[in-house]
């Protein structure tokens, strides 16, 4: 791309941007209801405002951030596209390009204003030590898969202030597909069984923490457990006990913060038992 490009990139119009929250608001629950929207965002205002908000920080009119962001375990995330296309952009890129593509090896190189070029390398071997090629698309696509990783890790190292933390959709989706493979079949997880009377755990501890009101507090507590699903999943010690609770989330709202915790957590567990 010549700086010419890169010139024109800058100053396209940038599309109908919300100047206040309640703007935001109105073309959030607009943006919602219409099937042109990605189905993630259909039906859902607070996403879609949520998103509108992430593409004011990172310089993306409403309409194309839903359509470069793609929403994976409860985290916004950008195509590799896109976050290249944000690195361009911004100004500060002079050079972002392929130097090397195979279906074994990608090799990206850029350069941004006032540094030396920098390049990175991702190869099929790197996608097997991940475990990334259990997705079956590094089999039918692998040039393009490793690509999108290559050109996604370069732009989050050289420009961490233009992605502002985001992570690739590619790299989000390749964590842990099993979640999305198996989340329809969760049913709600098994009742956990109260925990031992008050009484025995307060003849095991010194007196003084069962004093008067602490004693009344403790008592309130103990006999009172609040354990949703997450804290279920978190609790598993094994990769079977985990599977056990895969009878889940059917019954539960899709739409709500404790599912969303729930998807978070079996995800946080699965790459604890695998590592």
């Amino acid at each position: 791309m010549m700086k010419h490009e890169v010139t024109a990139i800058m100053n396209r119009p940038q599309g109908l941007v919300p100047a206040s929250i309640s703007e935001a608001t109105t073309m959030a629950d607009h943006l919602a209801k219409s099937a042109l929207v990605p189905k993630e965002f259909r039906g859902r205002p607070a996403d879609v405002f949520l998103a509108i908000t992430y593409g004011i920080e990172l310089g993306l009119p409403p309409v194309t951030v839903l359509n470069s962001i793609s929403v994976i375990q409860g985290r916004p995330t950008l195509y590799a596209a896109s976050m290249v296309g944000l690195c361009w952009a911004s100004g500060l890129c002079e050079k972002f390009v392929c130097v090397e593509r195979s279906a074994t090896k990608v090799t990206y190189m850029t350069k941004r204003k006032g540094n030396p070029e920098q390049s990175m390398s991702f190869t099929i071997e790197e996608a097997k030590d991940a475990n990334l090629l259990r997705n079956e698309n590094y089999k039918k696509y692998p040039a393009r898969m490793l690509e999108a990783r290559c050109k996604a890790f370069l732009a989050k190292d050289v420009y961490p202030d233009v992605l502002r933390g985001m992570i690739s959709s590619e790299e989000a989706q390749d964590l842990e597909p099993a979640i999305a493979t198996h989340v329809e079949a969760f049913e709600a997880p098994e009742p956990v069984a109260a925990p031992e009377p008050v009484g025995a755990l307060s003849e095991a501890l010194p007196s003084r923490y069962f004093d008067g009101e602490e004693q009344r507090i403790v008592d309130v507590a103990l006999a009172q457990p609040i354990l949703t699903p997450a804290d279920m999943i978190r609790a598993t010690q094994t990769r079977e006990e985990q599977m056990t609770l895969l009878k889940g989330l059917k019954e539960l709202d899709k739409g709500s913060q404790e599912y969303r915790d729930a998807i978070e957590a079996w995800g946080v567990k699965t790459a604890e038992f695998k590592a």
